[in-house]
């Protein structure tokens, strides 16, 4: 295959793929927002896999120890989601039941980390 063939077919990959994550807590839908970004995550995590793992599951923990010892763990591991690959992937979340699926961010509210749907215009 020629090399601007290889290009396109990536760049069509990245346009078009998504990865949906059941749960108890809801359905997830993730989608590439910027491949620059997304690459340079891949490469960070495929140089060590147990740290990176371990950054995830700390940054869950300490979103629920110490900013919001309300939230459930899908909220906490979606922050942490949000926290290490935000630049790169847009996440949408449909509550249990639903088929309705928003937007989410990770942000602040009065310097608090925390976990909210994107108003879309309609």
């Amino acid at each position: 295959m020629p090399p601007y063939e290889l290009e396109s077919s990536i760049g069509f990959y990245y346009d078009n793929v998504s990865v949906t994550i059941v749960t108890k807590s809801g359905t997830y839908v993730a989608t590439i927002k910027n491949s620059i970004e997304y690459n340079k995550s891949f490469r960070e995590y495929s140089k060590n896999r147990e740290a990176y793992r371990d950054q995830y599951r700390a940054l869950a923990g300490t979103y629920r120890e110490e900013f919001n010892i309300n939230a459930t763990e899908g909220e906490a591991t979606m922050f942490a989601l949000l926290a290490q690959l935000g630049k790169s992937i847009n996440l949408y979340k449909a509550q249990p039941g639903s088929t309705e699926f928003k937007p989410v961010e990770a942000g602040t509210l009065n310097g608090t980390p925390i976990v909210r749907d994107i108003n879309c215009p309609q």
